[in-house]
């Protein structure tokens, strides 16, 4: 598969729901995954009887450096200046936090609620008034990096990241983020990706030991039509997934693939379970 720095990917994004392959992190490239949807048939569909997610180019999206789309977050809050370590009163985790451009980011992913176990495909979180996550492997070793392992934090579905079942959250959104935080809409990710220089130049920076001090840890994530957990959409090389705060349509929100080497962002289902890295209001 060969993908460009911005958003040509829609083949590719239909593999997200991962109907073939499962949490084999042996999977490879070569097999197509249920469910994979024709392009051409998908955009003559009647939108209202296909329920294949939207994977329209986002004109937000910038390859090159551009103008900032938004202001950039202000980094003066109350009792904090940033590239402190943040401790989130809640559970008494703590994240490392870091300045890029103007926006203060965490550097880690977030990493509060209680396990939900991932055992069927679908959604499995629901509006219970207990902040849910998902762990790899359904092992919260995983989400909390005990025993020497990757502290890859949690994996949320979108709506219980953004902390509503009903409508639609008006930006900025607190979601599970900690007071003073807020989910990153897209034009804030946009504006530091341009920051960086675009994707092209962004994703290596974006890397753990890259110059920017984000520390994109590549995760993987929980994939939705069969509930298991795998290293990335289409092969057996772990990548990262970022929610943001804006939504597509009904089942749909923008979210951003990082790899090693290359990045993009496109639309897909709620229920996926991805990461989640929250800015400073």
């Amino acid at each position: 598969m060969t993908r460009g720095a911005c958003i040509p990917v829609f083949i590719m994004v239909f593999a997200l729901g991962c109907g073939g392959g499962g949490g084999d992190e042996d999977a490879t490239a070569d097999a197509e995954p249920d469910g994979v949807v024709d392009v051409a048939e998908e955009t003559t569909a009647d939108a209202a009887d296909d329920p294949a997610p939207d994977v329209t180019e986002d004109p937000d999206v910038v390859e090159d450096p551009v103008e900032d789309p938004v202001e950039d977050t202000t980094t003066d809050s109350p009792g904090f200046t940033c590239g402190d370590v943040l401790t989130d009163s809640r559970d008494g985790w703590t994240y490392q936090t870091v300045l890029i451009g103007t926006q203060c980011w965490m550097q880690e992913n977030l990493n509060i609620g209680t396990l939900t176990r991932s055992t069927a495909a679908g959604s499995q979180m629901s509006d219970d008034g207990t902040i849910e996550r998902y762990c790899w492997e359904n092992d919260v070793a995983w989400c909390n990096g005990a025993d020497g392992l990757m502290r890859r934090g949690g994996f949320y579905e979108w709506r219980e990241a953004m902390d509503t079942y009903t409508g639609w959250p008006t930006a900025p959104v607190q979601g599970i983020c900690p007071a003073g935080w807020h989910i990153p809409s897209q034009a804030e990710f946009n504006a530091m990706v341009t920051h960086l220089g675009g994707t092209s130049a962004a994703v290596s920076r974006l890397q753990v030991g890259g110059d920017s001090g984000f520390e994109a840890l590549l995760t993987g994530y929980r994939c939705t039509m069969s509930g298991t957990f795998r290293p990335s959409a289409m092969s057996s090389a772990f990548m990262a997934y970022f929610w943001v705060s804006d939504h597509s349509d009904s089942e749909n929100s923008p979210l951003w693939e990082i790899g090693a080497s290359d990045m993009s962002t496109f639309a897909f289902y709620h229920s996926l379970g991805l990461s989640v890295r929250c800015i400073l209001d």
